[in-house]
């Protein structure tokens, strides 16, 4: 009970509820327990004006009589305890009681007696100290305000959840909830496991050979668990309900708690890790073949947690791989570089994550050590960013994306160190000043040294790019035709530097490489312009000496280089600057980065660059370590069984896996063979001229020929 109705107390406090109206004036010098009587019998009185319908006309109108009695039991234990208003209880409570009932608590209220002997709760025990119907004196009694409006009370939805009704209305209506169910005749495709499948139908059979005269049997789904569903067959010319339904689906343990999951909710989400495929792109399939998909709540929670289970399998995979393959060796080779979500660019970073691995060069096999994913982004927009277990943020906002690629090798070298199994002796990454600080840094503090070496791909295409921007006054051509006879140029340039760098890695190997290569490297121009005294010498590609076999149509237009000496001077100068001695023996053992590009390749078919990835990019980078080691479909079935996906060989899973990396094998041999590759030379060559026509439309001067051929109005 509240406190004793004191006047100072109700001026400091809100005025109640029953006052809001305006039907009783504040300053009434009646009683406060008076004052609540009149209300409720104005809001009683079947005299009431049509703008403000009574309670007991809200409660037939707006409910149903099914369910008037739990709404007004939650109602009456709002406001059970406040004694003005018990005869409001009453009143309503009586109303869902039959006529009959009606009539005796008529007749009892007369004689004295209570409701509460009408009306039980459900555990049998009266409630008559809670609904009096007796006239009381309660001058003395102390009042509570009301809470709430009895109005609003009644409109309130009922936590029952039978009745759905629309409180901003004075009358509402209950909504049709039969078109958010399932229409008995939809016809919609499930999938079902065939095993389960038997035992449904084996409960009707048992059913038409016993009991039916004429059984007509109805497959009706009653539970639902993403694409597991639950079924029972029923009759329809009997009526006939076995009461059980069957599981026409699998179950494994993916956690150490709660209920176990359907095989194929798990396996679902496994195309998510080893393709582009995503959630929306589920549904989008799922519905197409129509099946009723998964929520999106299931599948990225799902998804969720897959990506957390890859990242430790990985981890596992490279520790082994180093104990196991490279435990022989303690000394190895390594290869890194960095890729970006977003390109980097002047005066705006747009990039959010960067993903840079460390492969190893010794095997042959690819073998990923280690790899380091710096997250800008994080999924939650409440998380403190503090916990980095649950945080998936690891980089923060004020830092340069750009200086990634150095933090990530030496964190790559640390981590190696760590494991006390091999130690790093070189490094080959791209022309990256930052990474060759870091590691310099790096072998500083640990008092070992390592190597820092230059892609050998990467220093081929600066030297074409180089020679291609120049700008030559003394070309004997067109203007027109300067870019095309620059882009010869540079093309065999960069062939005739390749090929005098791998003839001398080949025949005096890493020790030698940088003596006998300068001077190869210095003469190429003048051999380019005819002048072969120095060929015989220094270069080991040109054979110049030898008349019956020399050919030029390896040059721009098959002619020797007419150009001045200045010209001539500008095209050395620019070689020996990207290959100096410094370089060349930064390029001793012609390594390269081929492999960090494809796992790059494989990472961003994954996670393609056109989504933002605030959680799950690194699970999506483990997967792609992961695949290029064991294979794509080796790797789903070990994803597979590290969540209790159990296969078997003879399962379609299984075999397709299995198909899936055999045809992966048989593309990299075809891919290695002669034919293959000067089918695909021929095929870029075509490509690359198909804008060159000598003698097109386009380049004639001649007018007279062009309007021959023009296909235009003449309106002269």
């Amino acid at each position: 009970m509240g406190k004793a109705f004191n006047k100072k107390y109700y001026k400091r406090k809100r005025r109640p509820q029953c006052w809001k109206r305006g039907n009783i004036p504040w300053n009434n010098k009646k009683s406060i327990q008076d004052d609540a009587n009149e209300e409720v019998n104005l809001r009683l009185n079947e005299e009431a004006s049509p703008d403000e319908p009574t309670y007991r006309e809200i409660v037939k109108q707006c409910i149903t009589p099914g369910t008037q009695e739990r709404i007004l039991t939650t109602i009456s234990h709002e406001v059970s305890q406040q004694s003005g208003l018990k005869k409001v209880i009453i009143s309503m409570g009586c109303a869902n009681s039959s006529k009959k009932d009606q009539e005796s608590s008529k007749n009892n209220e007369q004689n004295g007696d209570t409701c509460a002997q009408l009306h039980e709760d459900s555990t049998g025990e009266s409630t008559q100290s809670e609904f009096s119907c007796g006239q009381q004196d309660t001058e003395d009694q102390p009042f509570n305000a009301i809470k709430r409006p009895l109005f609003t009370e009644t409109l309130a939805p009922s936590s029952f959840g039978d009745e759905l009704l629309k409180p901003f209305k004075l009358r509402p209506t209950k909504i049709d909830s039969t078109c958010f169910t399932e229409h008995p005749s939809v016809h919609e495709n499930v999938i079902v496991n065939l095993h389960s499948l038997n035992n449904l139908v084996a409960l009707f059979i048992d059913h038409a050979n016993t009991r039916c005269e004429y059984p007509t049997p109805q497959v009706v789904v009653t539970q639902r668990r993403g694409l597991c569903i639950q079924c029972k067959t029923v009759c329809r010319n009997c009526s006939y309900d076995p009461g059980e339904s069957v599981k026409l689906y699998t179950e494994c343990r993916v956690g150490t708690r709660g209920q176990m999951s359907g095989t194929i909710n798990e396996s679902l989400m496994l195309s998510t890790m080893k393709t582009k495929v995503g959630p929306s792109d589920l549904n989008f399939i799922l519905s197409a073949l129509n099946i009723k998909p998964p929520a999106y709540s299931l599948m990225y929670k799902k998804l969720n947690r897959l990506s957390d289970t890859m990242v430790k399998l990985n981890e596992k995979s490279m520790i082994r791989d180093l104990k196991q393959s490279l435990g022989q060796s303690p000394m190895i080779s390594v290869e890194t570089d960095t890729s970006y979500n977003n390109r980097m660019q002047a005066g705006y970073e747009a990039s959010t994550t960067s993903f840079t691995p460390m492969i190893e060069q010794e095997t042959g096999y690819s073998l990923p050590l280690s790899a380091v994913i710096y997250n800008k982004v994080c999924s939650s927009q409440t998380c403190s960013h503090e916990n980095s277990d649950k945080c998936h943020r690891n980089y923060t906002e004020d830092e340069s994306m750009s200086s990634t690629e150095s933090k990530a090798a030496a964190e790559n070298i640390k981590r190696i160190d760590n494991e006390n199994i091999v130690r790093v002796k070189s490094v080959t990454t791209d022309a990256s000043a930052q990474v060759q600080n870091a590691i310099k840094n790096h072998a500083t503090q640990t008092g070992r040294p390592i190597s820092h070496e230059l892609c050998f791909i990467h220093r081929m295409r600066t030297v074409q790019k180089n020679i291609k921007k120049l700008q030559l006054p003394s070309i004997p051509l067109p203007k027109k035709q300067h870019s095309i006879y620059m882009q010869r140029l540079s093309t065999c340039v960069r062939h005739r530097v390749r090929r005098e760098l791998v003839s001398a890695h080949r025949l005096y190997g890493p020790s030698k490489f940088a003596d006998k290569a300068w001077p190869a490297v210095s003469s190429i121009v003048r051999c380019f312009s005819g002048d072969h005294s120095c060929c015989k010498r220094v270069s080991l590609v040109c054979k110049a000496h030898l008349l019956q076999s020399y050919n030029s149509k390896f040059l721009p237009f098959g002619q020797h280089l007419k150009l001045n000496r200045d010209d001539l001077h500008i095209i050395q100068s620019t070689i020996n600057n990207v290959l100096n001695k410094t370089v060349l023996e930064k390029l001793r053992n012609l390594s390269n980065t081929n492999k960090s590009e494809t796992m790059h390749h494989r990472i961003f078919t994954y996670a393609p660059k056109s989504n933002s990835w605030q959680r799950n990019f690194r699970g999506m980078c483990a997967s792609g370590l992961h695949s290029s080691k064991h294979g794509t479909g080796l790797s789903t079935i070990i994803l597979s069984e590290t969540i209790n996906v159990k296969s078997e060989y003879s399962d379609p899973f299984h075999v397709q896996m299995i198909e899936r990396d055999r045809k992966t094998n048989l593309h990299r041999e075809r891919k290695r063979r002669d034919l293959y590759k000067i089918k695909r030379y021929n095929t870029r060559k075509q490509k690359c001229n198909r804008n060159i026509r000598c003698n097109s439309l386009y380049n004639l001067n001649d007018m007279s020929i062009r309007h021959e051929h023009g296909y235009g109005l003449d309106m002269h």
